[in-house]
């Protein structure tokens, strides 16, 4: 009798401890499915940070090469209407400039086609230099994601018919993982710091870069004006001034009274 009795109790502890295992497994379940969350948020923090500032710093790369390119417009608009001012007045005077404003002409061009070509390596460098700058924000989202993978294969790993076994894995494994989420989230934070550097240092290095691709422009367009002045200076006279003197020294000629013997 009292062997039942006591078999009886044996039975009903084991039952009772195996319902408490059971209790303590789904609570480390939900821890690591709490911690899974944990990591999946600070993966997508990374994410957007490295989104938005590649966004921002190609965004104010190109607002540098608009304002360049708007001095140079207004640059151009005036050095256009010099070279036709000078080539109009010269026209009226009856040279034949054509040749002075398609050199002119041209020349702006080709300028103008140089320094768009060098202003298109700064923003290509500019981009480059941005998304390599940023790859240690890829290298954090990289050990989130195994982070992640971690935590999915915790139970897997820790797998065990000793089941208070494979709780001191979990706890241990869990525990680990956690210092190195807490690791990983501090890094983030200190990434949104880093990445202000970053991206201003990307700017400035492309603002100078765009400034040097269009400076010449205007040495160049002040010595296109000069060269088409002294190309309407040495165009020839027209040939009816050439004409009109011809005719006139022939008619004092005619007119001229006859000498006295």
């Amino acid at each position: 009798m009292r062997f039942a009795v006591a078999l009886c109790f044996l039975v009903a502890f084991c039952t009772i401890d195996a319902n408490s295992a059971s209790d303590d497994l789904e609570i480390w379940r939900l821890q690591v499915r709490n911690a899974k969350w944990t990591v999946d948020g600070i993966i997508r923090q990374l994410q957007d940070l490295r989104s938005q500032a590649e966004e921002d710093a190609l965004l104010k790369v190109t607002e540098q090469w608009d304002g360049e390119l708007e001095s140079y417009r207004s640059f151009k608009n005036t050095l256009l209407n010099g070279i036709k001012k000078d080539i109009n007045a010269a026209t009226a005077a009856g040279k034949d400039v054509k040749a002075c404003n398609k050199e002119a002409q041209d020349g702006i061009k080709q300028n103008e086609d140089a320094a768009y070509e060098d202003a298109t390596k700064c923003s290509n460098i500019a981009e480059n230099s941005i998304q390599n700058t940023l790859g240690f924000i890829d290298n954090l989202i990289l050990t989130g994601n195994a982070l992640s993978s971690e935590l999915d294969s915790i139970f897997l790993t820790c797998h065990d018919s000793d089941i208070i076994k494979m709780q001191n894995c979990i706890i241990t494994e869990l525990a680990r993982v956690n210092a190195d989420i807490k690791a990983l989230q501090s890094d983030a934070n200190s990434a949104e710091i880093t990445v202000v550097h970053v991206s201003n240092n990307v700017v400035l290095q492309a603002t100078n870069c765009l400034k040097n691709a269009y400076s010449s422009v205007y040495s160049t367009g002040v010595r296109i004006k000069m060269r088409i002045a002294q190309c309407i200076e040495d165009a020839s006279e027209p040939t009816t001034i050439t004409t009109k003197v011809t005719t006139e020294a022939t008619t004092k000629a005619t007119t001229k009274k006859p000498t006295k013997f």
